[in-house]
């Protein structure tokens, strides 16, 4: 069964995506006794950048848990927020003509990754497509940066979204990842292009039209507040708290509702089976011929997100005596006035800014911790044995299809 692997956009907090891969890698796989593959890998702003990442060593990935936590574990605001007192004069100078930050540092990490190896490790099998997730300024459009193994067709119902076949670089990573006002938008083809986490934050519908049977979506929000006991919100809120606040909303984008509509659809493929027999499927899709241009399939997933509020992690980090000792320079002071004027004991706005090794140890740890709290659901979720009826019709009417497609037509003739 096709699997892929979907990673939403959140800054800083990219670094429990690298937890829950450590845990898949270095926990899980020695339980199954072995390899995870993921066919599909779909991601968006810092989600964008990992699953590059993955792409990139596909061919190794037994070391893909080790290389992403320790990539985490070196960073610093220094690198990646390389951020002056001349580019604060240059943006007001400019009107906002560009972004806050001098985006060289972001740049020098991403162009560090092994690009040409994603073209190979396609065309080798170890993967089937990648896909990043960008906002084109001058219409606001979402753009599917999209690289196959095979290039086929990818249609979209909603008309605010673009589809582009390419062959994936730095510059799309970039411009997935380009925090509005914090980084200037790419160019790409002559658009301008910013993170696309402000209108896809978690692309879950190009890995089912890429045909997607099993989905592992990550978060980076986290569950319900109230399940959290996360802090109350304070009586007259400042700017920055409403700021941070405002980007939870949307960064959550359309996630809740994409899987329950997984989850809904699947339900329903299941009662129409024990209705109507393995043929519901199929005669559901022809008579919706006109109305998707997308099959509906039994799809299996797994949602992972952070158990704990990691607005109030970062909040504790900021806080500490020692944060400003080891970040003297602008950029620490700036996150440390940004998490004063947020609440008492949280800094949602700041979290995503917070490029702190102690900060991103933790959320690793967070991440591992809640990837393992799943593991039974795991190991059911990489069984290929089907997990109902429905999905064994389904799978064996897709294998009988591959394999008609693909035989050779016999040729007659007279000798």
């Amino acid at each position: 069964m096709k699997t892929a692997l979907v990673l939403s956009g959140g800054g800083a907090r990219g670094a429990y995506e690298a937890g829950v891969i450590s845990f898949l890698r270095n926990d899980l796989e020695p339980r199954l006794g072995r390899p995870l593959k993921f066919d599909i890998l779909c991601g968006t702003s810092v989600g964008a950048i990992t699953v590059c990442a993955l792409a990139a060593s596909a061919a190794r990935p037994e070391r893909q848990g080790v290389e992403l936590t320790e990539f985490w574990s070196r960073l610093s605001l220094k690198q990646v927020l390389k951020f002056g007192v001349t580019d604060l004069a240059r943006t007001l100078w400019e009107l906002g003509g560009g972004g806050l930050a001098n985006p060289v540092g972001l740049r020098e990490l991403i162009c560090g990754l092994h690009w040409k190896s994603i073209g190979r490790n396609l065309r080798a099998g170890k993967l089937d497509a990648l896909s990043l997730c960008a906002t084109r300024v001058s219409d606001g459009r979402t753009a599917l940066f999209i690289q196959q193994r095979a290039e086929r067709p990818l249609w979209l119902e909603d008309p605010h979204f673009d589809v582009v076949n390419t062959r994936i670089g730095p510059r799309h990573a970039l411009a997935s990842a380009a925090m509005p006002v914090l980084f200037a938008p790419v160019e790409i083809d002559h658009q301008l292009y910013l993170d696309g986490g402000l209108r896809m934050n978690v692309p879950v519908s190009p890995a089912l039209r890429l045909g997607a049977q099993r989905v592992v979506v990550v978060s980076l929000q986290p569950v319900q507040a109230h399940a959290l006991n996360s802090p109350s919100e304070p009586l007259r809120p400042t700017a920055t708290f409403l700021a941070g606040k405002a980007m939870n909303s949307l960064l959550q984008d359309r996630l809740d509702q994409d899987v329950e509509n997984m989850r809904r659809i699947n339900a329903m493929i299941e009662a129409g089976y024990g209705s109507f027999g393995p043929g519901f499927t199929q005669s559901m899709n022809t008579a919706l011929l006109t109305h998707r241009s997308s099959p509906m399939r039994f799809v299996r997933n797994l949602l992972v997100r952070p158990s704990r509020d990691l607005g109030v992690i970062a909040a504790r980090r900021l806080r500490s005596g020692d944060f400003l000792l080891r970040h003297p320079q602008v950029q620490g002071v700036l996150l440390s006035l940004l998490a004063g004027h947020e609440s008492e004991e949280s800094a949602d706005l700041a979290s995503y800014l917070l490029f702190d090794p102690t900060f991103a140890e933790e959320l690793i740890s967070l991440g591992r911790a809640d990837a393992r709290s799943h593991e039974d659901e795991w190991v059911r979720f990489f069984d290929d044995t089907p997990c109902c009826d429905a999905e064994a019709a389904e799978l064996d009417r897709a294998a009988f299809t591959s394999a008609r497609s693909s035989a050779t037509p016999a040729v007659h003739g007279t000798g």
